[in-house]
Parts: C-alpha cells; structure tokens; sequence
C-alpha cells in the first residue's frame, strides 16, 4: 500500500510518501490524521483525498494482487489581511496610494501659501500561509475625497492673477502627481466691482477696473441675467481711485428677479347612486387660485393658495319615481371635509372625490315588504323581527320600503316588522303603523270585518223572521 502527499498549489509535488505492507483484509498500521493535521498547520488546506478507511484505520483490499494507492492532494492556504494600517508593514507602500496637486502663487508683493490637494487610495493584499509572502492585491479604492476641488485665488491689492479659479479635477490611480501655477500681475491702481446676490448672501461676480492716482469715473450697472437692482440700489456709482484699497471698492447689490401668474385649481366632488339608475346630482366644483412665483435664478417655484377648499354639506334628497313611489338618496357622508391648502413648492393639481348615495324606496303606505336577510338592516329582535334604521333618514318621510344598505349612527330609529304565516306557509304580512295617526292597518282591518259581520248578521235575523211568520 502507498500513501502520497502531493502539493499542487503549482504543478504537482509530492511532500510525502508512505509505503505500508501486511495481510489481505488487515488493519494498516497508519492513522493519516496526523499528516493531514501536520500539514494543515504548516498552512495547507486539502483540496482531494482519496483515502478509504474505517474510522481511522485503513484496510488492505482482499486481493493480494491489489496495489493500493493513496493520494492527499494538498494547496497552500492563503489569507486576506485586509489594508494594514501601521506605515511599518512591509505591504504599507503597496497597499497606499497618493495622488498630488499643488497650487503655487507667484508674482505676488509677498509670498502666499502653496494649497496641497491629496486624494488617497487603498487596497488589500492577500498571502500564502505556507510561504508568507503576498501572492495577491485587492482593487484600488478611494479614501475620502475622490477629486481636487476647485480653488479660488486669492484677491491681493494691486495685483491681479491670470486665472481666478482652479478649476476641480478628479484624478485616476494612475495619473503622477501635478502642480498649478497661478502668476499674478501688479496693476497700476486698480477697484472692485462686486456683484452681490442680496436673496442668496453670495458674491456672483468681481469686476476689476484699472486707473491712476485720483482718476475719476461713473460705473453703469448692468445687472447680470435673471437678476435685478436691489431697492436702493442706483443704476449708476460714481468712484475714485484713491487709497488703491479695499475702500475704492464698491458693491452692486442684486436680487433675482420673479415671474409671477395665476392658476386655479378644483376640487370636484361627484355623486354615485349605488345600485340604481336613479340620477345622481350634478357634481359639486371649487375652485382656488394660486399665486405662481417663479425664482428667475434658481428656478424654483412657489405656488401659494388664495383660498382653501370649504366644506361641503351633503343632504338627503327625496323625489317621485315614474311609477308613482317615492324615495330618498341617502348619502354615506354628511359632509366632505374643507381641505386647508399650504403654500407648495410642487404644482398643486385638481382633485376629485366621490360621494356614494344608497337608495331608500318610500312605500305609500301599503304593507312593508319585509326582507329581514338585507343586510343594510341590523337586526335587534330575532322574535319580533325588530330591525334599525338611522333616525335622520326617515324623520321626513312615512313609511320606508326596501332601505338599501343604510349605514348605522348613534341616533335611530327602530322599526317592528311582524310577519305572520298562513296555514299554507305562502303569504307574509307586515305589522304596520299609519304615518299620521300612529294606528295599526290590522286594527282598521278587525273593525272593517266587524261591521261586514254584522251586516251579514242582520241580514240573516230578518230572513230567520220572515221563514217564522
């Protein structure tokens, strides 16, 4: 039996061989844990092990002929540390990256600080367990700023430089560091113009003009585009070149001009009869207008209301059906609520909202129909039948038939419906109450068959005297 350890991190290289003999179906006198175990520690990890045994001992095959062979494939480990962050680390420099610009300023009465920009880049390196050194690096990434900001220069009295402003660069991991030179030249006398943004605080512009000693001049304003004069400000300024200072300088101060329209908003407030081809009422519309002010400079854009949407009141609207019965739309809402509007920088738009009416069909008082399954009805009394309507829906009108859907409130009024069967369980009646008097229909009925009675009676006794004479 042959045991082999083979290195294939690169190629092939054996690390070990193992040369066992004994009887056919034996134990091998071998525990392979213990290399595996001594090489991983050395920094190997298996990557292949062909070794067949039973717990931790190996057998010899049955076969005598049987050459058996063993083979652990092993590779160097290896491990990511990351980007060291002590600059003694021997991977420091390769793991740090600087890229540099720096802004010198010459020609100037006395010298000025240079500005050093840096933008820094990192990596990660990864080594080999068994050997120790790095057998990779990771992706350059930024380190805070990822560009060279731009830089204004410096104003200096007298002098004058040949570029206002550095403008921003944003460097690559391989670009070499760079240098700007900004060269400054004297001027004979000279003042500022500043151009002032008086709604931002901010210097939009600088204007140096150039004279002599005590030269004399008017400066017309022309206020940059979108802008305007500020109040007090003149169109015109007069001005010295005196003290060659900060106090020939004046400034023009401005504010951004604004474009100013109207427009109007609704707020629709539809109506839907539910279930029915009863005509709804037409929709209600309001309307508000808005201020529209436009910031020329920034362009942005401020809407404000002059208004705000009032509350609507929704009433229960009673009528008479082609056939002759009434009824009434009840709406689900009494009122749709007033909406106050706030000053917007977003486009206020049209809204619309819907009010659903339920039908309610207003009998003349002839017997209820009685439905105790709708299910606009709440039923209280299983017994009696008692069911609850809303008493605001039915204070105006006599008798309610078929209320469709009806939502609850807190104030109601509790109609009895009394069904009764006759012997052949095929006709319902309705327990009803006349509108004006508060009687029962039933009891009209008794007194009507009363009198028919009697009259059947009479009739009867004077045919009975008649038979007897």
């Amino acid at each position: 039996m042959t045991i082999e350890f083979v290195d294939v991190t690169s190629g092939r290289s054996r690390l070990k061989q193992i040369r066992k003999d004994g009887f056919s179906g034996g134990e091998v006198d071998y525990n392979p844990a213990q290399d595996i175990q001594y090489y991983k520690d050395l920094g190997y990890t298996v990557v292949n092990n062909t070794i067949v045994s039973s717990g931790n001992k190996i057998k010899f095959t049955a076969d005598p002929d049987d050459n058996q062979y063993y083979e652990v494939d092993l590779k160097d480990g290896t491990t990511n540390n990351g980007v060291p962050t002590d600059a003694d680390n021997s991977e420091y420099n390769e793991t740090h990256h600087t890229v540099t610009r720096t802004i010198n300023y010459e020609g100037t009465p006395t010298s000025m600080d240079k500005v050093v920009q840096n933008v820094n880049f990192e990596r990660t390196y990864t080594t080999d367990n068994v050997t120790k050194k790095t057998v990779k690096y990771g992706n350059w990434t930024l380190v805070g700023d990822s560009k060279f900001e731009s830089v204004i220069s410096p104003l200096v009295l007298g002098y004058s430089p040949e570029k206002y402003t550095v403008q921003s660069v944003t460097p690559e991991i391989t670009d070499t560091d760079s240098t700007e030179t900004v060269i400054y030249t004297i001027n004979g006398q000279t003042l500022d113009v500043i151009y002032h943004d008086d709604t931002d605080d901010k210097t939009i512009d600088v204007v140096t003009k150039q004279g002599s000693f005590n030269q004399t001049g008017t400066y017309e304003v022309t206020a940059p585009e979108n802008y305007e004069l500020a109040e007090n400000q003149l169109s015109s300024v007069d001005y010295t070149f005196a003290n060659n200072s900060d106090a020939d300088n004046f400034t023009i101060h401005l504010v951004h001009k604004h474009e100013t329209s109207v427009i109007t908003t609704t707020r629709t407030i539809n109506y839907n009869v539910i279930g029915s081809d009863i005509n709804a009422p037409e929709p209600t519309v309001e309307s508000v207008n808005w201020n529209v002010d436009t910031d020329k400079v920034t362009g942005e854009i401020t809407y404000t209301p002059t208004d705000n949407y009032a509350e609507v009141k929704v009433n229960t609207i009673h009528g008479t059906q082609t056939d002759g019965s009434q009824y009434s739309l009840v709406p689900e809402t009494k009122t749709v609520a007033s909406v106050n509007l706030n000053t917007t920088q977003t486009k206020p738009e049209s809204t619309s909202e819907t009010v659903n009416y339920k039908v309610a069909i207003i009998g003349s008082g002839t017997a209820l129909k009685t439905e105790t399954s709708d299910p606009g009805y709440k039923v209280i009394d299983s017994d009696t039948q008692t069911q609850t309507v809303p008493t605001d829906e039915v204070e105006d009108t006599p008798v309610y038939s078929d209320l469709i859907n009806q939502p609850e409130t807190k104030s109601q009024t509790t109609v009895k419906l009394n069904t009764s069967k006759n012997n052949n369980d095929k006709v319902q009646s309705a327990t009803q109450r006349l509108p004006q008097t508060g009687e029962n229909n039933d009891q009209n009925v008794l007194v009507s068959l009363g009198l028919i009675g009697m009259m059947f009676s009479f009739m009867g006794i004077t045919r009975f005297k008649k038979r007897s004479r």
